[in-house]
């Protein structure tokens, strides 16, 4: 169907013609309603019965609407009227870019106009889009001189397994004596993936924009054949001649570029098209040619060195040579006079602290981070601040948002809230949901290539960043818990990723592939890795950023790990990552470990001090010996940041240190004969149970080594059992009883299993009861003699109670309540009756909800309160140009 000038489509009136294709016809028509110019393309008449011909028609408005970049068509509408599905894009006028290489492309204005394609490509790729019809028919040059890519008509939304959106692998339109098949796009500027009817993906773009650049230097296509099925040919076989053969004034540095984008293979071409962008701006900024201005400061420098030059006998190319090589070198002394400069970021509200969550922006130039409140339940408020700006400004993420992470434009940031994966558009603020499942996130990467890799429950999945349905990454091995915080590869089809392992000797950062069952150990780590350009790893290593350099291409390490950052923030949770990010370009961010002086103060049932114990230092998890002369608890050392566990005479008023792993020690608590002490430990790289003898002779001897984290909390009255939480990816933690006599390896005793969880448990001292905490409240239950759950349970606390201990005849029940130390009576018969809590008195302790923030005396007329003196609230560092020079 055509439709003559005059002729009226919906509310639009056609003005004239502009073209036809493969997929539509183009009309040049005005829209009285806004009066302006619009540009029409409808379905051919011809092709209106078929239904797959429409589906693709439909699917590049949509594959373009989703887009916003200056350098790519508007879509304003989509619509049918008597029949006809046309499509209402902004009118572009101008000339296309065939025409204008007809005419010829000066070298400078070819270079103008392909870095703006690149960067529209870039876009499409980034939101999972792949065009896969560049040729210069597709490319418009207005009057003005704006860069727009169309025709996204055989844009193809890119999932798991290569498959089209709606499933549709129908041929594209064929010129003249092209063979249909399963093959899309058009011959001379496909890749040869896509001739052979192959996967298609955003290198294929890639290989097409390399022909187009090709033809906009040399005049002439990079493959050319007599036929459609010769260009084919060429395409898969031959290699194009040199573009300097052609045209002699083509720079070494855009000779390489465009020959790498002409691979054959794909995994040899650029694997990023902005990489690409970036390295023609290099070209035109080192060759002078990004703007007439600067063509004009320059032109008497240049002409006298064409004078020279032709004085010489040196033709166009060699001084072509010689001033990208004067530019280069220019550009190394500029890199090693490189300064590194340094900067903080303190929380932007009162009475708030920075959390361990960050991100930097691919760029470097912007991060995100969050801030909490230490009381319970406080959610996490996010913030972006700019390297450029003095002030952070907020997000309106969700406030159980959780798991920063970048889409690779850096115009999106991801996130994780209960049940979904969601992303914020930073300029506009739109939140939209990826997809649904994601209950807690343990670090997600978004590729260049439209592809979220995530950590869920442990498991890698991935998603389109378009929306989809997660399907899982991966394959785990026997002996591997958990596969944590991948980080994409510049290659963005692979990633690193962090495993957790029964044995910890087997834990580390190791290497996957979004294309095979690639497992590739890298390092051994606990902790979170990233790559950064020219080609680091950046992990953690005795508590310290490292750097060591990393070939991406060979998956190897090499040379010796060097220091970043001395000291950073590591988690509490036995699955977070440690405080630190980093971009691809040399900027790298971390917060520092707070820094507590703690003083152990005895204090009477008012809050009046009595006395003290030790000195001032970071202080967890006391316990006293049940005849009250002894005290272990945690101690953490400064210059480590791991903890031991030290014992201290309370008579005497000495200490002596009862572990000396190097790795975590904590959480001691008595036997009730007072000859042992149990403790948690982290040496396996799974928290697993510990006890040893309380006079520090003897092997530390092993209890439990769970699949994951278990701590241990309290050791019942007649010594059979201890009381731990432990929890999986799947579930917070619960209660459990340990048997500690008859079998070798006793089965645990499920106490208390609740979809809140329960922790902090502790034994009455007649052994009936445990109190414990869930959900933020204190709660009571029974227990029976074979340690399993009785009958009853109660609910103590009202609005709140954290740390529950026992008076030493039982009648009594402290906890917390924020800085206040509340008190229940407790009626002990053959039911359980907790009377109304009263406070005591309030005391200043550290935020986190360690257990034993203080400890009751048997009597209950004396408290032993770890009391925070000082805290230090770490800002978060940020370096830029972190890599020495040298290196």
């Amino acid at each position: 169907m055509s439709l003559a000038p005059g002729s009226k489509l919906g509310a639009y009136e056609i003005t004239g013609a502009i073209g036809a294709g493969g997929m539509g016809e183009v009309y040049r028509a005005r829209d009285p309603r806004l009066g302006r110019d619009v540009a029409i393309k409808v379905l051919p008449a011809e092709h209106m019965a078929d239904e797959a011909r429409r589906r693709r028609f439909v699917q590049e408005a949509r594959a373009a609407s989703a887009l916003n970049h200056p350098s790519i068509v508007t879509i304003h509408e989509i619509g049918s009227v008597d029949g006809i599905d046309f499509i209402v894009m902004e009118y572009a006028p101008g000339k296309t870019l065939e025409a204008r290489i007809r005419a010829g492309l000066p070298l400078a204005e070819a270079l103008r106009i392909a870095i703006p394609i690149a960067d529209a490509l870039a876009r499409a790729h980034a939101a999972g889009i792949v065009h896969r019809d560049l040729k210069p028919s597709n490319v418009a040059v207005t009057d003005e001189g704006v860069v727009k890519v169309l025709d996204f008509g055989l844009a193809k939304l890119v999932e798991t397994g290569g498959a089209s959106a709606d499933g549709d692998t129908a041929t594209a339109e064929t010129p003249a004596g092209f063979r249909a098949g399963r093959v899309v796009g058009t011959p001379g500027y496909m890749s040869p993936e896509q001739a052979t009817g192959g996967a298609v993906d955003a290198r294929s773009d890639i290989f097409a924009f390399g022909a187009v650049l090709y033809e906009m230097v040399t005049g002439r296509r990079a493959f050319a054949g007599k036929s459609a099925d010769a260009t084919l040919a060429a395409v898969i076989h031959d290699e194009p001649k040199a573009p300097s053969a052609l045209a002699p004034i083509v720079p070494r540095e855009l000779e390489k570029l465009i020959l790498r984008c002409l691979r054959k293979e794909p995994d040899r071409r650029f694997q990023h098209i902005d990489d690409v962008r970036v390295e023609l701006l290099e070209i035109q900024e080192d060759s002078g040619w990004q703007s007439r201005s600067a063509r004009a400061r320059t032109r008497e420098k240049d002409g006298r060195g064409l004078r020279l030059a032709a004085a010489l006998g040196l033709s166009i190319a060699v001084l072509g040579g010689l001033v990208l090589a004067r530019a280069a070198a220019r550009r190394r002394e500029t890199a090693a006079k490189a300064i590194q400069a340094r900067l903080q970021i303190h929380s932007p509200e009162a009475g708030k602290v920075l959390a361990t969550d960050l991100a930097v922006s691919p760029d470097g130039e912007d991060i995100v981070f969050s801030v909490y409140s230490a009381s319970p339940r406080s959610p996490n408020h996010y913030y972006v601040r700019s390297l450029s700006s003095l002030e952070a400004r907020p997000l309106a993420m969700d406030e159980d948002a959780l798991g920063p992470f970048w889409s690779p434009d850096g115009r999106q940031v991801g996130f994780c809230v209960p049940g979904k994966l969601k992303c914020i558009d930073l300029a506009s603020g739109t939140v939209r949901t990826i997809c649904d499942g994601c209950q807690s996130l343990l670090g997600a990467a978004w590729s260049r290539e439209g592809i979220i890799v995530f950590s869920r429950d442990g498991q890698l999945f991935r998603v389109a960043a378009g929306g989809g349905e997660p399907q899982p990454e991966g394959k785990p091995t026997e002996g591997e818990l958990a596969r944590l915080w991948p980080h994409f590869l510049p290659d963005g089809r692979h990633y690193l990723y962090l495993s957790r392992t029964r044995r910890k000797e087997d834990a580390g950062i190791y290497a996957g592939s979004l294309d095979t069952d690639l497992r590739r150990r890298i390092v051994p780590s606990q902790y979170n890795a990233s790559f950064s350009l020219p080609g680091h790893l950046l992990y953690v290593k005795a508590g310290a950023l490292v750097a060591q350099p990393f070939d991406a291409a060979r998956l190897e390490l090499s040379g010796q790990p060097f220091p970043v950052a001395e000291r950073v923030a590591l988690p509490w949770g036995p699955f977070q990552n440690a405080a630190y990010a980093a971009s691809s370009n040399g900027v790298v961010a971390w917060r520092r470990p707070h820094q507590d002086r703690d003083q152990l103060t005895w204090l009477d049932r008012s809050g009046r001090t009595l006395g003290t114990v030790g000195e001032v230092g970071d202080y967890s998890n006391p316990d006293l010996s049940p005849d009250e002369k002894q005290l272990v608890v945690g101690v953490r050392d400064p210059t480590t940041g791991t903890r031991d566990i030290w014992d201290f005479d309370l008579e005497q008023g000495t200490r002596r240190r009862l572990t000396f792993d190097p790795a975590d020690d904590f959480g001691p608590t008595w036997s009730p004969d007072g000859t042992r002490i149990a403790f948690s430990s982290d040496r396996r790289g799974v928290r697993s149970l510990y006890r040893k003898p309380a006079d520090g002779s003897g092997e530390d001897e092993a209890l439990l080594e769970p699949d994951w984290h278990a701590s241990v909390e309290d050791w019942s009255p007649d010594g059979r059992f201890l009381v731990y939480n432990y929890g999986d990816l799947q579930r917070p933690a619960d209660l459990y009883l340990l048997p500690l006599s008859g079998k070798p390896s006793p089965t645990p005793i499920p106490f208390r299993i609740t979809p809140f969880g329960a922790a902090r448990g502790r034994f009455s001292p007649d052994g009936r009861w445990i109190a414990y905490n869930s959900n933020g409240e204190v709660f009571v239950q029974g227990v029976a003699s074979d340690g399993t759950p009785a009958r009853g349970n109660w609910q103590v606390s009202n609005g709140g109670g954290l740390q529950p201990q026992w008076r030493g005849d039982g009648r009594e029940l402290f906890y917390m309540v924020g800085s206040m130390l509340m008190a229940v009576d407790i009626t002990i018969s053959e039911s359980f009756q907790a009377g109304k809590p009263r406070p005591l008195f309030e005391v200043r302790v550290p935020p986190e909800p360690r257990r034993n923030r203080y400890l009751a005396s048997g009597d209950g007329q004396r408290f032993l309160v770890n009391t925070l003196l000082e805290r230090t609230e770490e800002p978060i560092e940020v370096l830029v140009n972190w890599l020495p020079s040298g290196r």
